[in-house]
């Protein structure tokens, strides 16, 4: 498995999104960043603690970085970092362009989001693509940034079941009508 530096673009685009969709509802980008770090402080045995030190990080990586998007954008690019890391020990060159990253807010998600039809399949395309780059080292799944990640797909989720299915979308309790046709057999579809 080969890895990079995930895109300056790529960043913004999925922070971007994460922001957007952290704010709605009863949710805010800060109390999310809070339980992302809290996940964080839950897989590391400080499960006692999570949720206290979660919004005591969430608070001091907002005051350090100025807003949780920019947080959410350090914590993202630190973890691709570390991956190339991991992959590549001591090659800065993978990363070194990584110190002219900056977050700015995508505008290409600003319009994914604001008209439709809705551009966010293309999130699901870097949302895997970053996830590709920054799963090199054995505590991914236990990191901050893995939690940000469930978080958009989350979102993404629920952006696409809105987007497809409205209010009358289907649950656990799904039953399919029968087709005018009888039952597809396999053997006739090609499988």
């Amino acid at each position: 498995m080969s890895a990079y530096l995930s895109s300056n673009d790529c960043l913004n685009a999925l922070v971007t999104y994460w922001e957007l969709r952290s704010d709605q509802g009863a949710n805010n980008a800060r109390d999310q960043l809070a339980r992302a770090y809290s996940w964080f402080y839950d897989k590391h045995g400080k499960k006692c603690y999570s949720h206290s030190h979660g919004v005591e990080q969430a608070a001091n990586a907002i005051n350090e970085h100025g807003t949780a998007a920019n947080a959410v954008f350090k914590i993202l690019l630190s973890e691709n970092i570390r991956s190339l890391n991991a992959r590549y020990p001591g090659r800065e060159e993978m990363w070194g362009q990584a110190e002219h990253y900056r977050f700015y807010r995508s505008s290409a998600v600003l319009r994914w989001t604001a008209y439709k039809p809705h551009g966010e399949g293309n999130l699901v395309g870097m949302l895997r693509g970053y996830r590709y780059q920054s799963c090199e080292h054995d505590t991914w799944i236990q990191s901050t940034a893995y939690q940000i990640l469930e978080q958009i797909k989350e979102y993404l989720l629920q952006d696409l079941e809105r987007r497809d299915c409205g209010t009358d979308y289907e649950w656990a309790d799904y039953t399919e009508t029968p087709s005018a046709g009888g039952p597809v057999l396999l053997s006739k579809i090609g499988a």
